[in-house]
């Protein structure tokens, strides 16, 4: 508008200035054709101002026809001509601007389409990216997990993975052994109340098990909620993973564990299989007492200890009286329900902390720490007596069992572990020797 209004005031100053300064007819014919030129100028944007400015121009120069008539005639015709001009650029531009309009407007479709295939495939990009670093990150945690000789080290390695993630508030790690859920290790919001039972519901739910659970507790952080990740392999449920996690970010972090969790679950039954193994090799198949081999270890280190802060210990070495005849008589599989029977009795009377092993064929060691010389003699007797009360039956023949059994301190004799179990052993041939079925102190020999 503003352009406007400027080139109309410059063609009436124009005009004006050329009327005023010219004193005969010419300034007319001038002025005619400047207001002509103008008004067809202007045309483009007032449509039928040329009409208008044409019949002024011919209105000033027709009383000067009979003086001027060839250049009046000409002028006149000059401004009947110009007067379609604008009608006919007017109209062709407009077609020129429709065709331009529905070509941009193609465009813009066009460019539209291109920004949402764009938007999409840099969408799609981002997710296979992140797709790829979870991957990426899965196979570095998983490659930790599977080195791991313990369960500690186990928990650690994916305790530190979870908190490197935002969106986890908290977790908990659980293991399920003999039907009781141990927590292995926990951070954050995830606390230990309430949530054993939950776990157990996880087992109550059978073959269901393997599927996420999702719960919400009054206890929970604001914008957060629970998520239960049994650890399953072959169908044989290991534990749990409990984890405190945004609401907006759960369906990508359940996405996530179906690539995290299966390793988790490897990694487990591979350390349950190890402690498995190790267990085995330190305890007697029959007796479920520590193996020969391993007792002795654990003797060493024991001693140490109980050197360390000044406190006494005693051995008991035990043997069953006359069980070669047994087994020579009743067979070998009689014998060996005597020894695990043996073997149950004596676990059962001694305390928590003490050690019993399997020495040999039908001979038995305890380890017994921090306790005075009445209680040894008193925990000796005990077992001597729950053997003898035991009672046996091989073709309708009832069978009792008795066995002797030697005692030795850390005395000041006694320099080193060979040395207490030999003054035990010694101990222990006085009591066969002396009728069998009794309990001898070598300290009292």
């Amino acid at each position: 508008m503003g352009k406007k209004l400027f080139i109309l005031v410059i063609c009436t100053t124009f005009i004006l200035l050329i009327y005023f300064c010219l004193a005969d007819v010419s300034k007319y014919i001038i002025c005619a054709s400047f207001i002509a030129l103008a008004g067809f100028h202007y045309s483009f944007w007032v449509r039928h101002c040329v009409c208008l400015t044409s019949v002024v121009a011919f209105v000033l120069i027709a009383p000067y026809i009979k003086f001027y008539p060839f250049i009046t005639v000409s002028l006149c015709l000059l401004f009947m001509s110009i007067i379609p001009l604008p009608y006919y650029f007017r109209n062709k531009l407009k077609k020129r601007k429709e065709k331009y309009y529905a070509i941009s407007k193609n465009l813009k479709v066009k460019h539209s389409c291109i920004l949402s295939s764009y938007k999409e495939s840099f969408q799609v990009r981002r997710r296979y990216e992140s797709f790829v670093e979870r991957i990426v990150q899965n196979y570095i945690i998983g490659n930790k997990l599977l080195k791991c000789s313990s369960k500690e080290i186990f928990v650690q390695n994916i305790l530190s993975f979870l908190k490197e993630k935002k969106i986890i508030n908290g977790a908990a790690i659980f293991e399920l052994t003999n039907s009781n859920w141990n927590i292995l290790g926990a951070f954050g919001s995830i606390s230990n109340k309430n949530l054993i039972p939950k776990i157990c519901y996880i087992k109550d739910i059978g073959r269901y098990y393997e599927k996420t659970l999702l719960s919400k507790d009054e206890d929970d952080v604001e914008n957060t909620s629970k998520i239960y990740l049994p650890i399953v392999n072959a169908n044989e449920l290991l534990g749990a993973v409990i984890v405190s996690v945004q609401v907006g970010e759960l369906e990508n972090f359940i996405e996530e564990t179906s690539f995290f969790i299966p390793q988790i679950s490897v990694s487990l039954k591979r350390l349950k299989l190890f402690d498995y193994i190790n267990e085995r090799s330190r305890v007697d198949g029959l007796t479920g007492l520590y193996t020969k081999h391993y007792f002795l270890q654990r003797l060493e280190v024991e001693m140490s200890r109980q050197k360390r802060y000044g406190k006494g210990f005693y051995i008991l070495m035990i043997d069953l009286d006359f069980f070669k005849c047994l087994n020579d008589k009743y067979g070998h599989l009689f014998g060996d329900k005597i020894i695990h029977k043996v073997a149950k009795s004596i676990r059962s009377s001694i305390r928590r902390g003490d050690l019993a092993g399997r020495y040999g064929g039908e001979e038995f060691i305890v380890f017994l720490p921090t306790i005075s010389q009445k209680i040894v003699r008193n925990t000796a007797e005990t077992i001597r007596q729950a053997v003898a009360n035991l009672e046996f039956e091989s073709n309708g023949e009832k069978i009792k069992v008795t066995l002797s059994t030697g005692v030795s301190s850390n005395s000041k004799k006694s320099k080193n572990v060979e040395n207490i179990i030999a003054n035990a052993d010694s101990a222990l041939y006085e009591a066969k020797k002396t009728g069998r079925n009794k309990v001898i102190s070598y300290d009292s020999m």
